[in-house]
Protein backbone atom coordinates (compact mmCIF):
# COMPACT_ATOMS: atom_id res chain seq x y z
CA UNK A 1 0.00 0.00 0.00
CA UNK A 2 2.71 2.83 1.16
CA UNK A 3 4.26 2.00 -2.49
CA UNK A 4 1.66 3.05 -4.48
CA UNK A 5 -0.12 5.65 -2.41
CA UNK A 6 2.12 8.56 -1.28
CA UNK A 7 -0.43 10.27 1.17
CA UNK A 8 -0.13 9.03 5.14
CA UNK A 9 -1.54 5.34 5.60
CA UNK A 10 -3.27 4.91 9.22
CA UNK A 11 -3.88 1.10 10.03
CA UNK A 12 -6.91 -0.56 11.95
CA UNK A 13 -8.04 -3.69 12.72
CA UNK A 14 -6.94 -7.05 14.20
CA UNK A 15 -3.52 -8.09 13.16
CA UNK A 16 -0.86 -9.29 15.55
CA UNK A 17 3.37 -8.39 15.58
CA UNK A 18 3.69 -8.49 11.77
CA UNK A 19 0.61 -5.80 10.94
CA UNK A 20 2.27 -3.89 14.24
CA UNK A 21 5.36 -3.55 12.64
CA UNK A 22 3.94 -2.07 9.50
CA UNK A 23 1.78 0.81 11.90
CA UNK A 24 -0.98 -1.35 13.62
CA UNK A 25 -1.31 0.70 16.59
CA UNK A 26 -3.54 -1.69 18.84
CA UNK A 27 -5.52 -4.88 17.55
CA UNK A 28 -9.16 -4.94 17.81
CA UNK A 29 -8.88 -7.66 20.15
CA UNK A 30 -5.83 -10.67 20.02
CA UNK A 31 -5.51 -12.22 16.55
CA UNK A 32 -5.08 -15.49 18.44
CA UNK A 33 -8.92 -15.61 19.23
CA UNK A 34 -9.16 -16.37 15.16
CA UNK A 35 -6.68 -19.28 15.40
CA UNK A 36 -8.63 -22.08 15.77
CA UNK A 37 -8.29 -25.58 14.15
CA UNK A 38 -10.28 -28.88 13.80
CA UNK A 39 -13.90 -30.06 13.88
CA UNK A 40 -14.03 -29.90 18.29
CA UNK A 41 -11.88 -26.70 18.57
CA UNK A 42 -13.84 -24.94 16.13
CA UNK A 43 -16.87 -25.50 17.22
CA UNK A 44 -17.06 -24.68 20.95
CA UNK A 45 -15.33 -21.44 19.74
CA UNK A 46 -18.16 -20.67 17.60
CA UNK A 47 -19.75 -18.23 19.37
CA UNK A 48 -16.79 -15.71 20.34
CA UNK A 49 -15.73 -15.81 16.78
CA UNK A 50 -19.33 -14.74 15.79
CA UNK A 51 -19.38 -11.84 18.57
CA UNK A 52 -15.98 -10.97 17.29
CA UNK A 53 -17.07 -10.47 13.70
CA UNK A 54 -19.84 -8.07 14.81
CA UNK A 55 -17.08 -6.34 16.19
CA UNK A 56 -15.33 -5.80 13.64
CA UNK A 57 -18.09 -5.02 11.44
CA UNK A 58 -18.95 -2.17 13.90
CA UNK A 59 -15.12 -0.99 13.77
CA UNK A 60 -15.08 -0.44 9.76
CA UNK A 61 -18.45 1.15 9.91
CA UNK A 62 -17.55 3.38 12.03
CA UNK A 63 -13.76 3.98 10.73
CA UNK A 64 -15.35 4.35 6.89
CA UNK A 65 -12.15 2.98 5.28
CA UNK A 66 -11.01 3.60 1.91
CA UNK A 67 -9.77 0.00 1.66
CA UNK A 68 -10.48 -3.03 3.97
CA UNK A 69 -7.61 -5.20 3.29
CA UNK A 70 -8.28 -9.25 4.63
CA UNK A 71 -5.21 -10.61 5.41
CA UNK A 72 -5.06 -14.40 7.42
CA UNK A 73 -8.20 -16.09 8.92
CA UNK A 74 -9.87 -16.41 5.42
CA UNK A 75 -13.32 -17.59 6.80
CA UNK A 76 -13.87 -14.84 9.31
CA UNK A 77 -12.30 -12.33 6.29
CA UNK A 78 -14.17 -13.21 4.06
CA UNK A 79 -17.60 -13.22 6.02
CA UNK A 80 -16.29 -9.37 7.26
CA UNK A 81 -15.78 -8.31 3.70
CA UNK A 82 -19.51 -9.87 2.21
CA UNK A 83 -21.36 -8.12 5.18
CA UNK A 84 -19.85 -5.06 4.48
CA UNK A 85 -20.74 -4.73 0.51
Amino acid sequence: LRDGYRGPIHFEGVGGDSMRAEGLASSLFPMSELSVAGFAEVLPSLPRIAARLVQTQRAVRRAQPHVVVGIDSKGFNLRLLRSLA
